[in-house]
């Protein structure tokens, strides 16, 4: 058999992004978003346009404001 990473029963919460963005807006204050996005869009350096966009779509489905921050901290950094 497979070996599989999912709950017994599946619950419409289960995905990869829900515990991870209830950290985002929940527990990090301003300055540690504005760190998070800042090393996000640091690790992103050299990476293809793709991989960009792909970077982009990833942190926004942890939060909107996330990978808006993301996509202005890379900006600055080119």
């Amino acid at each position: 058999t497979d070996l599989v990473r999912a709950a017994y029963v599946q619950h419409p919460e289960d995905d990869d992004f829900i515990q991870p963005g209830i950290l985002y807006r929940e527990v990090l204050d301003e300055a540690a978003k504005q760190r998070l996005a800042e090393n996000i869009a640091g690790a992103m350096e050299g990476v293809s346009e793709s991989v960009e966009e792909r970077c982009y779509w990833y942190w926004s489905s942890v939060d909107e404001d996330l990978g808006q921050r993301v996509k202005t901290a890379f900006a600055a950094k080119k």
